[in-house]
This record gives C-alpha cells, structure tokens and sequence, in this order.
C-alpha cells in the first residue's frame, strides 16, 4: 500500500511539472506578441525554480521507491532523465524566440526550428507518459 501511496504522489508531481512547460510556452508566445523581455525573463525563473522544487521532491519519493525494493523506481528515473531533455528542449524555444525578436533569425527559419523542437518535446512527453500508464 505505501508504495501505491509514493506512486501517486510521483504521478501527481510530474503532471504539475509538465504544466509548467505549457505555461512557460505560454510565457514565450506572449514574449514575441509584446517584445517584452521581462514576461520572458519572468517565466523562465517560474520554471526554473517550480522544476527544481518539484524534480527534488520526485527524487525523494524516487528514493523511498528503491527503499521500499521497488522497481518503479527505475521508471522514475526514466522519466525524471527525459524530463530534463524536455526542460532543455524548452529552454531551446525560448531563446529562439529571443534570437527572432531580436532579427538575428528569419521568420521561416525560426518557423521551421520551432516544429522541430516542439515535435521532438511532443514525442519525449508522449514517452513520460507511457511510462506514467505503467507506474
């Protein structure tokens, strides 16, 4: 029953920290409406701190999985290992979208990175959630 208890807990966590990369997306859209640096600054602190909080607490549940002979724990750090590239695919976006606002980028070549990270971080998510349906 303990272990059922930390994998819900898990699950709950890594749906938040996936929220977080929608609303820091969100943070990058109004950024290139607004030109405003500070609405990007701003979202990129949000998630960079709320990740930290949030990867540092599943890695403590990850520990009481493996304390308690657990082998989610792996599937746990699976996903805490393709959600880091997730974060860094995110990342990635965002400074696109400052090269763009910036001129240093053509609008068809932002266009085009822009599917490819995003279809990359739509496949690594897909992935974290397979590996949520089997925990």
């Amino acid at each position: 029953m303990k272990v059922a208890s930390i994998t819900e807990q898990v699950l709950t966590l890594v749906n938040k920290r996936l929220g977080l990369y929608r609303h820091f997306e969100d943070a990058v859209n109004k950024y290139k409406q607004s030109r405003d640096i500070g609405t990007l600054n701003s979202g990129r602190k949000t998630l960079e701190t709320e990740h930290r909080g949030l990867s540092s607490e599943i890695a403590s549940l990850q520990s009481k999985l493996k304390a308690e002979g657990s082998d989610l724990a792996e599937k746990v750090a699976e996903i805490q290992k393709l959600d880091g590239q997730v974060k860094d695919l995110a990342l990635k976006a965002s400074q696109e979208a400052e090269r763009l606002v910036a001129g240093k980028v053509k609008k068809d070549a932002y266009i085009e990175s822009d599917k490819h990270l995003s279809s990359k971080r739509q496949d690594l998510v897909s992935r974290i959630d397979t590996i949520l349906d089997t925990l």
